[in-house]
């Protein structure tokens, strides 16, 4: 035991892998990512009881595939992501880099389309299938895949052989683009929602306020992340 203590050297914290990230941050973003796969493995297996749960229940069926099919493509994204950001921030190599960063947008897009296609399509219910609604929300999804395509084909991974890391470049336009379709989604469901309430429900119901609440916090994330993007 003391020969193998004494052959760790005293920096080995602050040594860092082929990312340029520290032992000891990778350590941190380990448990992170831990934590994080748990949730995912935890939504998965919630919306499959759900499922199992509803087969009697005809007239929700509709409803609870979409529902269920939405969040498992979320699920889905977020652990692929997570994977490919482990392997990301690890020892990298010149034939892994471009492809694990497609792999790490693609799933990246996939969550947030899937997670913004879920709210888009309760406020869509919420309204009792109105007509316009459904328009607004088919253009939304339509122009946030869009710019997800176009993210995947402009934004790409990048080797430095002379640093030997891995690198992603980032789309400013198409960052930009998904971002602002991000926000545009979060306000319209937001902002639908309010006004169909004046109509049919208290503002004190619990889905209003979690909506309220989402957008209050989800916003100044995205506008602080587009800033960074633009810097």
């Amino acid at each position: 035991m003391e020969l193998f203590l004494q052959s760790i050297p005293p920096d080995a914290a602050n040594q860092t892998v082929g990312s340029g990230t520290t032992l000891n941050e990778l350590f941190l973003l380990n448990i992170i990512s831990g934590l994080a796969i748990e949730v995912c493995f935890g939504g998965l297996i919630a919306v499959i009881a759900k499922l199992l749960s509803d087969q009697k229940n005809r007239k929700r069926e509709k409803k609870v595939h979409i529902v269920a099919s939405l969040t498992i493509l979320g699920n889905i994204g977020a652990l692929g992501y997570i994977a490919s950001f482990i392997v990301l921030v690890g020892p990298m190599n010149q034939d892994s880099c471009i492809p694990t960063n497609f792999f790490s947008n693609f799933c990246s897009h996939l969550f947030i389309v899937s997670f913004d296609c879920l709210v888009l399509y309760k406020c869509y219910y919420i309204s009792n299938r109105d007509k316009w609604v459904l328009r607004c929300v088919s253009l939304i999804v339509t122009n946030r895949v869009g710019w997800a395509i176009a993210d995947l084909i402009q934004s790409h991974g990048y080797w430095d052989t002379e640093d030997q890391v891995c690198y992603y470049v980032q789309d400013p336009v198409t960052g930009l683009g998904y971002n602002s379709t991000d926000i545009l989604s979060d306000c319209f469901a937001t902002l639908a929602v309010l006004v169909i309430s004046f109509k049919r429900f208290s503002l004190s119901s619990r889905y209003i306020q979690t909506m309220i609440q989402r957008t209050r916090q989800y916003l100044p994330v995205k506008m602080h992340y587009m800033w960074c993007e633009k810097a």
